[in-house]
């Protein structure tokens, strides 16, 4: 009786080992490193290192991202879906263009889009939301705006911007609507690093503190009011060339 115990033993020990996992369950090292890059690219993109119009050589972004040709090319293709990057057959990537017209288009999607998320977050949101919502104001009015040394945007009031207003929204509950929102609010950064002037007599902190309010009392009217006259106003700061 042992005989055939040690024969099927001896199989069991030939048979190659069972697979624990699939192989699509951990991404490749091509696909992590692709995502390093948009996200390198996009934090470029958005903070204006890389200006408006610039060629994006294909040489000169290996090198300054130390990336190979595949996850760059990748990388900037995704870029180029978003909106962020362009590209023309035989001419490469460029940094996509700036304009008046583009801002003023942007803006109103943003409006329209982002109030109709505001809507819909004001009614489904529930007591976390509300939470998440005051401390999200909480962090963005007691984050320092400005640099004292550069007159600039601190990069701690700009994150703290950027989740204030993600927060006002997600509860949503549409992920495509999140998902264009997310699109439209980085073109939307890149205009804002790129060219907005500071206004003496505009209370930015004053606009969030009544946004943040009429949402909290759940009047989404007066709400979508206060989202769309900050944007636009945001807008009407940048110095960009109009054609009339």
């Amino acid at each position: 009786m042992t005989r055939p115990s040690s024969a099927a033993e001896a199989t069991r020990r030939h048979q190659p080992a069972p697979r624990t996992s699939a192989p699509s369950a951990r991404p490749s090292r091509s696909a992590t490193r692709t995502s390093e890059l948009v996200e390198r690219l996009r934090e470029d993109l958005l903070a204006g290192a890389l200006k408006p119009g610039e060629p994006l050589r294909l040489a000169m972004v290996r090198e300054r991202y130390g990336a190979g040709l595949t996850p760059l090319r990748e990388a900037l293709f995704q870029l180029v879906a978003e909106g962020l990057v362009t590209t023309e057959d035989q001419r490469g990537f460029r940094v996509a263009e700036v304009s008046w017209d583009d801002l003023t288009d942007l803006t109103e999607q943003r409006v329209f889009l982002e109030g109709q998320a505001l809507r819909l977050a004001i009614e489904r949101g529930d007591l976390a939301w509300e939470s998440r919502v005051l401390a999200a104001h909480h962090r963005l009015a007691n984050t320092p705006m400005l640099d004292p040394d550069t007159a600039t945007l601190t990069d701690a009031w700009s994150e703290a911007h950027r989740d204030f207003h993600r927060v006002l929204v997600e509860a949503c509950g549409s992920a495509w609507l999140l998902r264009f929102r997310e699109v439209l609010s980085d073109q939307a950064e890149r205009y804002r690093r790129l060219s907005v002037r500071e206004d003496p007599g505009r209370d930015v902190a004053l606009e969030h503190r009544r946004l943040a309010e009429a949402v909290l009392a759940r009047d989404a009217d007066l709400a979508v009011q206060c989202l769309a006259a900050h944007y636009r106003l945001t807008a009407q700061l940048c110095n960009l060339p109009r054609v009339h």
